[in-house]
């Protein structure tokens, strides 16, 4: 029991640090611990390898040997994720208690490190790691090490026509240009090719790849990649590779930012439980075998910044197109799922700074992903909507840094995660988000914010029917899952975020933070525990009880 309270809150609370505390910037910025850890990566391994290498400006001196050091110490309370109160009074308690007392009271720390060391003029390498844990933990992914960062750049060319530089390694990748990028945000391991060439703007090459079931870190080669096992018999197509490309132009007109993506995933026998797998049912003839998934993802972003000394603005509005299938065992039933659907979304964030002590920040932000769709005639799921390349959590404190939520499916290190009934929620979404920041006195910042939103998928299925057609639904479906699909289409609820934060010293701030979501339509349809992917305590079941939590917190950066 201790050891699954210390995993579970884990990967509760390793989340975004910087994107979770300071509500919105201007600066662009899976269910599971290391996913969590890779999110606060982004956001606290600022090293660049490729910023290093272009050319300095004369007279500047900067040492070759750059470290960083980040350390984090928090204790967070939250209660009713689940959506439902608990009643110490009611008759069947050991029920109760399973169903609704999730009240948890929990601290930890982080601590984050790295370098990026200048070889030569043009070839740095650079590094970073980070570790977690809870308080009281005693191991285990409650304690665990991870590399966030390894790689090395090199620029074979650089001068007045342009510049190339190569990125081998393990490194943060996002397409950039957005306040939260809800398309592709991810820690890469591949390869990385910068092509820029001035006023005609630049390309951005990647090639990056997941390993089978597990993250390359993990991997030893035989039990990493269950060579040694039955389970896998697909021939070394067991990987899944994202291969893509960026064009962006940030120097034709000041201040306007242009950026066209298109990418692509192809999905390997991602393991028994993945989705890059067809399955052949019957006596002894189980296998797993990949069956040709893939999905691809293509769209263009634009914004504009406005730097007028002490007024700043950055709007930008962004679309996406996703597009593919997820094949099933249609000889029992199943469709094959496609991955189409679109998103897009706007943004104005203006700030204004009147001095050192005070200053005002603003956000208004919408963003729409197209949900899942689901048959008519045995309520079997066709489509999984909008499919992104994995890319950054939506909400605040509450929903992002608590619960973990993504505004749509994604492609994760099993193939298609997919979860519109879960706690930790992977399903289409649409955002409403406005929010202002204050400077009230100098080191003292006041954060607001507030969010709104709603389901984006939709059924041909009527449940009045469930009982009847569950007599004859597909492997896999049950009567429950027709029954939940009820909650198509209605509001998710609303959320609203404060946030206190103080910095008496460059390096040291400390936090005070605190959210609340109040559920709305979409939670009124309780469901059973059985229709959440892992099921058990994963599932949301649904309620009418606001999901609260707080946080104190420290930070040491330098």
């Amino acid at each position: 029991m201790t050891t699954t309270l210390n995993r579970d809150l884990s990967r509760a609370l390793i989340c975004t640090a910087v994107a979770s505390t300071a509500s919105f910037t201007l600066l662009s910025d899976d269910a599971h611990a290391q996913s969590r850890l890779q999110d606060q990566a982004r956001e606290k391994s600022k090293i660049v390898a490729t910023e290093s290498v272009k050319e300095k400006g004369e007279g500047v001196e900067e040492s070759p040997f750059r470290p960083f050091l980040y350390f984090e110490t928090e204790v967070a309370n939250f209660n009713n994720a689940d959506l439902r109160d608990y009643e110490a009074a009611d008759p069947v308690v050991f029920i109760d208690v399973f169903d609704t007392d999730d009240r948890t009271v929990v601290g930890y720390s982080r601590i984050g490190g790295g370098f990026q060391y200048d070889v030569i003029d043009d070839f740095t390498f650079d590094a970073a790691v980070s570790g977690v844990g809870l308080y009281g933990g005693t191991g285990g992914e409650s304690a665990g090490l991870f590399v966030d960062r390894l790689a090395f750049n090199w620029s074979p060319v650089n001068n007045d026509m342009g510049y190339v530089g190569i990125t081998v390694g393990r490194v943060p990748f996002n397409i950039g240009g957005a306040y939260k990028d809800y398309f592709f945000d991810d820690i890469v391991d591949g390869a990385i090719v910068d092509l820029m060439l001035n006023k005609a703007g630049g390309f951005r090459l990647l090639a990056d790849y997941f390993a089978s079931s597990f993250r390359p870190d993990d991997i030893n080669l035989v039990s990493g990649t269950d060579s040694g096992t039955e389970t896998i018999r697909a021939e070394g197509d067991s990987n899944i590779w994202r291969l893509g490309a960026i064009y962006e132009n940030t120097t034709l007109v000041k201040g306007l930012e242009l950026r066209a993506f298109g990418f692509y995933a192809d999905i390997g026998a991602t393991g028994p439980e993945g989705t890059g797998s067809s399955r052949n049912f019957g006596v002894l003839s189980y296998g797993n075998q990949a069956d040709n998934d893939y999905t691809w993802m293509a769209g263009g972003r634009a914004g504009y910044r406005l730097d007028a000394g002490k007024f700043n603005m950055l709007t930008y509005g962004e679309f996406a197109q996703s597009g593919g299938v997820d094949r099933e065992a249609v000889q029992v039933g199943l469709f094959d799922v496609e991955n189409s659907g679109t998103a897009f979304g706007v943004g104005v964030m203006p700030e204004f700074k009147l001095n050192t002590n005070f200053g005002v920040r603003a956000i208004v932000h919408f963003y729409y992903a197209s949900g899942a769709e689901y048959a008519g005639e045995n309520g079997a799921r066709f489509n999984h909507g909008f499919t992104s390349m994995k890319a950054r959590q939506i909400g605040g404190f509450a929903t992002d840094r608590i619960a973990g939520w993504h505004p749509s499916a994604y492609v994760g290190y099993d193939g298609i995660a997919h979860a519109p009934h879960n706690i930790e929620r992977i399903s289409g979404t649409m955002q409403i988000h406005g929010g202002l920041g204050f400077d009230i006195i100098r080191q003292v910042q006041l954060n607001l914010d507030f969010y709104y939103f709603q389901d984006t998928s939709s059924t041909n299925f009527d449940v009045a029917d469930a009982p009847t057609a569950s007599a004859e639904v597909p492997y896999g479906y049950t009567e429950f899952d027709l029954l939940a699909q009820d909650r198509f289409g209605k509001t998710l609820g609303f959320e609203i975020d404060a946030e206190l934060r103080y910095q008496p010293l460059e390096f040291l701030t400390f936090y005070a933070r605190g959210g609340m979501f109040i559920p709305g339509e979409f939670y009124e349809v309780t469901v059973d525990r059985s229709v959440g992917r892992g099921g058990d305590s994963r599932t949301s079941l649904g309620g009418t009880d606001n999901f609260i939590a707080g946080s104190l917190g420290t930070v040491v950066e330098f």
